[in-house]
């Protein structure tokens, strides 16, 4: 059950009332939460575009200065967009900085979420590593990946082959065993910064929240990774100029998948004098902010 102090935690910042408990969406869902993200992404194309491109950009300068301590930053880019989505999606207003919203708000709840993404992804990747030097042998990646890229151009001799044999088996090992570990990190994170910087729950409670969700919808993420991995497909056929689409695309129905999922909207509107005035003040601070 999702616990809150008051019901004024319910409704930090937005109009948006939790549910008690997670919905659980239908297979079906999963390619409603797409399709209607392609409809919010319609409302505002350019807008979404123009912060698509801002945020690649930061990506790729942030991942060359610092590697893998670059995803700390990621839940902060991906609350901007989903602070963007829940301006554009309740007041029909996609702020050009919405992509930044996350540095000036909840700023540090979401940097505690990407400690502890940063820190999960350091700890699965080690253990992951240690399995394979146990059960394997040992493991070099940039070495191994030096030897399959010689397997590829030819530029081997018979020799060497039973060791490619060897580091094609660790690479394979490492990377299931990597894949099986980052997917519970993933379920945390998919849906935290939204539940941070939309209703203010605390970074531990958004992740467990993000986790049950995920946990309970397995077949609607099912779907929704189905058509996702389909228009990524076909995005990437044109030279990957469609993925300026429908990449924003994925943003926006990320969001959308998080409102089906955790907001009871039947509620909204419901409580008492006292906690109207309290929403009225969040809302008024919510569209100042917008």
């Amino acid at each position: 059950m999702i616990k809150h102090n008051s019901d004024s935690q319910k409704r930090v910042d937005s109009g948006f009332v939790l549910r008690k408990e997670p919905k659980v969406a239908s297979f079906s869902d999963g390619f409603k939460w797409f399709f209607d993200g392609a409809a919010l992404f319609g409302k505002n194309p350019m807008g979404w575009i123009l912060q698509f491109l801002t945020w690649s950009v930061l990506n790729l300068i942030s991942a060359i200065l610092f590697q893998e301590l670059s995803k700390f930053l990621w839940p902060i880019f991906i609350a901007g967009f989903m602070w963007g989505s829940y301006a554009l999606d309740t007041k029909n207003i996609f702020p050009v900085n919405s992509v930044f919203s996350g540095f000036t708000h909840k700023t540090k709840e979401l940097l505690l979420l990407g400690l502890y993404y940063v820190v999960a992804f350091m700890v699965v990747f080690y253990i992951s590593r240690l399995l394979t030097e146990f059960f394997i042998g040992d493991l070099s990646i940039l070495d191994d990946q030096q030897k399959m890229i010689s397997m590829y151009t030819g530029d081997v001799r018979p020799e060497q082959l039973e060791e490619l044999i060897n580091t094609m088996r660790s690479l394979l090992f490492f990377s299931l065993l990597l894949l099986f570990f980052t997917m519970p990190i993933f379920m945390a994170i998919w849906f935290s910064p939204a539940l941070v910087i939309i209703n203010g729950v605390p970074p531990i409670e958004a992740i467990k929240l993000s986790f049950i969700a995920c946990l309970r919808n397995m077949l609607s993420l099912l779907s929704y990774g189905i058509v996702s991995s389909i228009a990524i497909f076909i995005a990437a056929i044109p030279l990957g100029l469609g993925l300026f689409i429908v990449i924003p695309i994925l943003f926006a129905s990320i969001y959308i998948s998080y409102k089906d999922i955790f907001i009871d909207e039947s509620g909204a509107d419901s409580g008492s004098d006292e906690q109207q005035k309290k929403h009225k003040a969040t809302s008024k601070k919510t569209s100042i902010e917008l």
